[in-house]
């Protein structure tokens, strides 16, 4: 059975420490989706030190203010 863990990331502290244990985890059948909700911080940077293919970045632009 997979599972999907999703992880939004508005801001940076804490983020590697959370993906390293989730990666860690004894159970490897599973998703990591890491939404960046147009953050302005370091997410990508962050996201991009893990090679591992369980990982998916999704990302929104900011919105346009009126």
């Amino acid at each position: 059975m997979k599972y999907t863990i999703a992880i939004p990331a508005y801001k940076s502290d804490f983020l590697k420490e959370c993906i390293e244990s989730i990666l860690n985890q004894t159970f490897q059948d599973f998703e990591l989706i890491i939404i960046d909700d147009a953050s302005p911080y370091p997410i990508r940077e962050i996201i991009s030190q893990f090679n591992d293919p369980r990982i998916c970045l999704l990302y929104t632009s900011p919105s346009p203010r009126d």
